[in-house]
């Protein structure tokens, strides 16, 4: 069973769909939940389309949601440039991405280590997989709400990891349309113009490793 979540940046899940069955993609599912249902009739009640500060130039940009790259690329649904590096605005932009999608690696590493049940494989009927997860999610957020941390990042990336319940879904290629794709190059041209102070330190690493 495939369970597709978004979360905040307080690593509380914002959205959560469980059900669907581990051989369909990521993509297929997001366009068939109601979140990519209503993101596709733009019916979600997002803000407004805003400047970012110090960027005028690059006009109003969508507010967007992190996804890896099993979910296709859309106007408010950002994916990393496939392949290995090609220019500094890919790079810039890939390891930006990477640092943001860190969170949700996180809320699932809390979520696993608060309920260890997603550490091993859960031999139960699909319909009580989707009570456990409902609840365990629901009851996480409780948690985060008060305050609630129970191991430092690296460490919730690592149990998520290393959650036997918890696998990632393979890649699918996507373009994605010309908006998004432009909406993306905007972003990695922010990303170069306004780095990180150690930003070039950690993607020259990365491209020699």
């Amino acid at each position: 069973m495939v369970l597709l979540a978004m979360v905040d940046a307080d690593y509380r899940f914002s959205y959560v769909n469980i059900g669907s069955y581990g051989k369909q993609s990521d993509g297929g599912i997001f366009s068939a939940c109601s979140l990519g249902k209503a993101l596709g009739i733009n019916a979600l009640n997002l803000p407004q389309d805003s400047s970012i500060d110090g960027a005028n130039a690059l006009g109003p940009m969508p507010y967007v949601i992190v996804a890896d790259e099993a979910f296709p690329l859309q106007r408010h649904v950002m994916r990393p440039y496939p392949g290995a590096s090609a220019t500094p605005e890919i790079d810039a932009y890939n390891y930006r991405h990477s640092q943001a999608r860190r969170v949700v690696e996180n809320a699932f590493g809390i979520l696993a280590e608060r309920w260890r049940v997603f550490h091993t494989k859960i031999s139960v009927k699909p319909e009580t997989v989707e009570k456990v997860v409902m609840a365990t999610t629901i009851l996480h957020n409780m948690l985060q709400r008060q305050g609630g941390g129970v191991a430092e990042p690296g460490e919730m990336a690592e149990s998520a990891q290393q959650a036997a319940s918890l696998l990632p879904i393979p890649r699918v290629g996507n373009r994605g349309t010309d908006e998004a794709l432009n909406i993306r190059a905007n972003f990695a041209r922010y990303f170069v113009e306004n780095p990180l102070p150690w930003q070039e330190n950690y993607i020259r690493r990365g491209l020699r490793n």
